[in-house]
């Protein structure tokens, strides 16, 4: 594909996971096992996070031995939560982080022992914020959510402009990176709402493509 076509793709399948930020309530995720690249970068969407905390837990950024760069708003979430520094060791060292490491960073609020503690917690909690008077949760939340216009968001073009050139003249999804880093990824949150069409975004990928050429 050419590289504005492949970057309209990604935009149009981004947009699905940082459309959590429109939902007018605390978004609560539950997030267990292997949590790599684009499971990773969808979590951090959420208002708040709790892991497993278990042998099977596990956060890696993973975008450098991929050979492409942040998405689903990863390269503006990543740097608030924990700071340039340890956004920047996160990918150069391509560091993995146990459930006990992502709380203490604040990647994360809190972790549960077992999935059935995390999913109870997170029912418990969305209650709670269910029973608060519903207009001070919903300006809070706007006062304290990145802001961020979907669909018209220069991060996110930029963001799925730049996978997008990784894939297509990076060859970063091609064979060669298959076989070398083969495994599964998990996918945190997902999409809570229809989706505009690709096409759309070609007018504001294509000015992104002309800032960062």
């Amino acid at each position: 594909l050419p590289v504005i076509t492949a970057a309209s793709v990604t935009k149009f399948i981004y947009t699905a996971f940082v459309r959590v930020r429109q939902i007018k309530a605390p978004v609560v995720c539950v997030a267990h096992g292997k949590i790599v690249g684009g499971g990773f970068a969808a979590m951090l969407n959420s208002d708040y996070r709790i892991l497993v905390d278990d042998d099977t837990t596990v956060l890696n950024y993973g975008n450098m031995p991929r050979g492409v760069c942040p998405g689903v708003m990863l390269s503006t979430n990543l740097p608030r939560m924990v700071g340039e520094t340890n956004a920047f060791n996160a990918y150069l060292q391509d560091a993995f982080f146990s459930p006990p490491e992502a709380v203490a960073m604040g990647l994360v609020n809190e972790s549960q022992p077992s999935y059935e503690a995390a999913i109870a917690r997170a029912l418990g909690l969305a209650r709670q914020w269910a029973a608060a008077p519903r207009m001070g949760v919903t300006n809070t939340l706007k006062l304290m959510r990145p802001e961020s216009s979907l669909l018209n968001d220069s991060r996110l073009d930029s963001e799925a402009l730049g996978i997008a050139r990784c894939n297509v003249e990076g060859g970063a999804f091609g064979k060669g990176w298959r076989e070398k880093t083969a495994g599964p990824q998990a996918v945190a949150t997902g999409p809570p709402a229809p989706l505009p069409s690709p096409s759309a975004a070609g007018g504001d990928l294509a000015a992104a493509q002309r800032q960062i050429a």
